[in-house]
């Protein structure tokens, strides 16, 4: 894990054994011990997480929570407390609290909670909400388009064709109470689309709850959905997420033992409490995040029958940012907007060398490498228009590249004959890989067979030429 933690704790002793903990982690950490200090420095502290103590002499956590919403509006806030009961993590939660700790706390039990935080961050912390008509001519400053309150996410902004349809269709699907999926590669918004879902339905005053299983082992998520006693009791993720949203992150990870009972319990709308047997009853939203489709991880055994029936999602996808090229010029100035506010810039023109590039990239990263990429062309160039220069180099390149058919076809001289052959080797080998993977439905272990190569050496060549791994990992 990498980014700015603040701690906010009255007990100098508890503060500095979170601090150890997340700096172990690679984290970044500032423990204050006074609260009304630490909300008086919360704006000028860029900071990716805030965890606080929810009872401290003056300012609680709620109060922490309340002005974080204010200041740092997309910041997660995981709440610690060792009096901990339901309700307050409810209370908490629907305040606008990303997660609930309960002290004493297992050294996992923080640092999952901070990962999934950080996550998330990643998605959608302090981004400006902008209307559709947010657009950056060439040769034109981007202006600070209107500020929408939360009209819709940053996911949806654009006018291509496919975050129309998209626009609309989860419209439509957050006004039933439906189970649904959301279908989509790293970097694309998926967990950004869910929290617009949730805002749009019924239940947006209730809880919105999240569990990823891909960073659970099997203990950790059977305590996450349905809570535990030891070292306290703890309520679960089903239970706390009652009358809101639960978000399950690639649920395919699940251990088949618990995908039998968490279908047990959606089947029932109830579970029996570990350690007591008092029956909890449960009433929430499912969205699925996942890169495939439930179905077809059903019908190769890796998703239980019976929970894909229960479930039964709608299904949407959210776009390739390649496959949207239209909305990049809005989405660059929405990013700009933030950068330049953030880093004191003044703003700046983009050159149409500098555009043309950001729209012929791959972006196997999506949105959050289009963010970074405007970010450090933000702050990079010295004069008052971006141009080719100010962008990372692969990106110039390529548009080089691409810039000029005659030169794909024969063979570009600037960039001497080595790089050359090594761009058409690896085009060539991501042709076969791809086409190998179509052809075995994303079956890492049947593509490498076809190809001749070890399982080891065609995920080794898959993450060199960022290919996305399938399904067998």
């Amino acid at each position: 894990m990498r980014g700015r933690v603040v701690v906010i704790d009255d007990e100098k002793n508890v503060g500095f054994v979170v601090k150890t903990i997340l700096e172990k982690e690679g984290l970044e950490v500032v423990h204050y011990l006074d609260s009304e200090q630490a909300i008086a420095s919360l704006p000028d502290e860029d900071c990716d997480v805030v965890v606080t103590d929810l009872y401290m002499p003056g300012p609680g956590g709620m109060e922490v929570l309340e002005a974080c919403r204010k200041n740092l509006p997309r910041t997660p806030v995981i709440l610690m407390t060792a009096f901990g009961t339901v309700e307050s993590a409810v209370q908490a939660l629907k305040a606008g609290a990303f997660d609930f700790v309960m002290k004493p706390f297992e050294r996992t039990d923080l640092t999952r909670a901070v990962e999934q935080a950080l996550k998330s961050a990643q998605e959608s912390r302090r981004e400006p909400e902008l209307t559709d008509q947010s657009t950056l001519p060439t040769g034109v400053r981007p202006e600070r388009a209107a500020i929408q309150s939360d009209e819709e996410s940053f996911v949806l902004r654009g006018s291509s064709k496919s975050i129309a349809a998209l626009r609309s269709e989860s419209l439509k699907i957050a006004a039933t109470d439906q189970p649904m999926e959301i279908i989509g590669d790293s970097g694309t918004g998926t967990e950004a689309l869910a929290r617009f879902i949730h805002d749009k339905s019924v239940r947006s005053t209730q809880p919105f709850i999240r569990v990823n299983f891909g960073i659970l082992t099997e203990d950790q998520a059977e305590k996450e959905l349905f809570g535990s006693i030891v070292p306290v009791a703890r309520p679960g993720r089903l239970e706390l997420a009652d009358q809101g949203t639960i978000v399950l992150q690639n649920l395919v990870a699940l251990h088949p033992r618990l995908q039998l009972k968490l279908a047990q319990a959606l089947t029932d709308r109830s579970f029996p409490r570990p350690g007591t047997g008092d029956i909890i009853q449960i009433q929430f939203r499912i969205i699925l995040l996942a890169d495939r489709r439930l179905q077809d991880y059903a019908n190769e055994g890796r998703i239980d029958r019976m929970l894909a029936l229960v479930l039964s999602p709608f299904s949407v996808s959210t776009p390739k940012l390649a496959d949207r090229i239209e909305d990049i010029e809005g989405l660059v100035a929405a990013f700009q907007a933030r950068f330049v506010a953030k880093y004191g810039k003044s703003d700046k023109a983009w050159d149409r060398e500098a555009m043309d590039a950001l729209k012929r990239s791959d972006w196997p990263g999506n949105l959050t490498q289009l963010e970074k990429t405007v970010e450090r062309a933000i702050l990079v160039s010295d004069n008052d228009t971006i141009g080719l220069a100010d962008l990372p180099e692969e990106i110039a390149r390529l548009s080089q590249l691409r810039g000029d058919a005659r030169l794909m076809e024969f063979g570009d001289p600037r960039l001497g004959f080595k790089e050359w052959v090594r761009i058409k080797t690896q085009e060539f080998e991501r042709e076969l890989i791809t086409r190998a993977l179509a052809e075995t439905q994303g079956n890492v272990t049947k593509a490498a067979e076809t190809l001749q190569l070890s399982r080891k050496g065609l995920q080794l060549k898959m993450r060199e030429l960022g290919i996305k791994r399938a399904i067998d990992e």
